[in-house]
């Protein structure tokens, strides 16, 4: 009879029987698919190494070094076939690097060939530019001496009809070259009356241009232009290295700006023909030394010589009436002018800072001098007053420091500061009737005495700073 205790050790040992015939299938089960892994594994191995040592161009692949583990003991059959693998994947590993070298040989000899060719067609390329170049400088130049051609025969032309010299019609570059006017100038036509007028010099030349002579005529567009006017505003303005400019007797006028900074400018030829010279038209020509206006000039504009720090000497001809504001301002080199008889008017400031000029004669049509008229002409000594002025304004000859002169017996008013620091005056014969103003005579120190009389009430500030008194 079974009993029960029997019963549990039979179940015992059939469990364990079932556990181990389950782990001996499964180990038999499993060991095909390991190998079949394996083997999948190294051939994908291999590939990969082939794949490598093909594709690597530039680079050498090195040779994997065969490895011997002596610990490793395998059977002799194992490590015969191991050996003669080893040996067949040596061979192959070589023939594989050889291979790879021929094809990066011919790879570099296919890039060199290449190269060469790339060469040759960029030097062919080259030399077809230089060459289309050699030929566009070439016309260039040969359209450059036909086009030369072309306005020699039209100032040939041109000199048989208007009959002018040569030395009328040219423009001398400071390299020496001449110029044409066509190229150099811009023009405003009229062609109803035939007359043209200079606008202005474009600005590539405008530091190119050394001396100017303008013809009384040009031929544009086969037909015969007179030059009437120059300058719509700044025609030569700035042109820095102009020295010389010779105008002809068909210009009637000269318009603002004209000669402006023009710093080298030491000759100016102005006909008779010129009615008008624009403000500001010789301003700042520093090295004008000196100039004859026309005859025909009745009004010196704005500041037509300001700053012209060089000039010594003009004449004002008969023509002329006014003098404008600022006119000669700042021409600290002047010692002479000579003011016509017909002149009437002197504007505030015309003559201040011309701090060299020594003497000055008014004309009898003067009556009036206005403010700042010569303010700070340091070294004038002398003014000789027409009995026609009657009234000087304020600061007319402030700062006059040398000034000893002899008023007019008409003069019946005398601005604020007029006379300040005028130190060399003495005694002037100032007119009983005279009224002043405040500070008329401020700082003259060598003053003697005052002119006293009923208009003039507060002395202290007409002479104040008078320490002589």
């Amino acid at each position: 009879m079974f009993t029960q205790k029997n019963i549990k050790t039979a179940n015992f040992k059939k469990a364990v029987s079932f556990f181990i015939g389950l782990s001996l299938l499964s180990a038999n089960c499993l060991n095909p698919l390991n190998s079949k892994v394996s083997a999948m594994e190294n051939e994908n191995f291999k590939k990969n190494k082939e794949t490598n040592i093909s594709t690597n161009e530039n680079q050498v692949p090195a040779i994997p070094p065969l490895q011997n583990n002596e610990n490793h003991q395998l059977p002799l059959n194992e490590e015969n076939n191991n050996e003669n693998s080893g040996q067949e994947n040596s061979q192959n590993v070589n023939e594989n690097f050889q291979a790879s070298n021929e094809e990066i040989n011919k790879d570099s000899q296919s890039n060199q060939m290449n190269n060469e060719e790339n060469q040759n067609l960029a030097n062919q390329t080259n030399l077809q530019n230089a060459n289309s170049s050699l030929l566009e400088t070439s016309n260039s130049y040969s359209s450059n001496e036909t086009s030369q051609a072309i306005n020699e025969s039209n100032v040939d032309e041109e000199e048989d009809i208007v009959q002018t010299n040569e030395d009328n019609n040219e423009i001398i570059a400071t390299n020496g070259e001449s110029l044409n006017f066509e190229n150099v100038f811009d023009f405003s036509m009229d062609e109803k009356n035939n007359t043209i007028s200079i606008v202005r010099v474009k600005e590539f030349y405008k530091n190119l241009i050394k001396e100017v002579s303008i013809p009384k005529f040009l031929n544009i567009n086969n037909q015969q232009m007179k030059i009437v006017s120059i300058g719509n505003s700044c025609a030569f303005s700035n042109c820095k290295e102009l020295i010389k400019i010779i105008i002809p007797d068909s210009v009637l006028q000269i318009k603002h700006h004209t000669f402006k900074l023009c710093d080298k400018l030491t000759t100016i030829v102005l006909p008779n023909s010129i009615l008008k010279i624009g403000s500001n038209a010789l301003y700042f020509c520093t090295s004008l030394e000196t100039i004859v206006l026309p005859n025909s000039l009745t009004t010196i504009m704005y500041s037509t010589f300001e700053w012209c720090i060089r000039l010594t000497t003009i004449t004002l001809p008969n023509s002329v009436t006014t003098i404008k504001n600022n006119a000669f301002q700042g021409c600290i080199a002047l010692l002479t002018i000579i003011l016509p008889n017909s002149l009437t008017t002197i504007k505030s400031n015309a003559f201040q800072y011309c701090l060299t000029l020594p003497t000055i004669v008014l004309p009898n049509s003067i009556s009036y001098i206005e403010k700042f008229t010569f303010n700070r002409c340091e070294n004038l000594a002398t003014i000789v007053f027409p009995n026609t002025v009657c009234k000087i304004d304020d600061c007319a000859f402030e700062n006059c420091s040398k000034l000893t002169t002899i008023f007019p017996k008409h003069l019946n008013f005398i601005g604020f500061n007029a006379f300040a620091n005028c130190k060399g005056l003495v005694d002037p014969e100032i007119p009983n009737s005279t009224i002043m103003s405040q500070g008329s005579f401020c700082d003259c120190n060598n003053l003697l005495r005052i002119i006293k009389n009923q208009l003039n009430r507060d002395y202290q500030d007409i002479f104040k700073s008078c320490y002589s008194l």
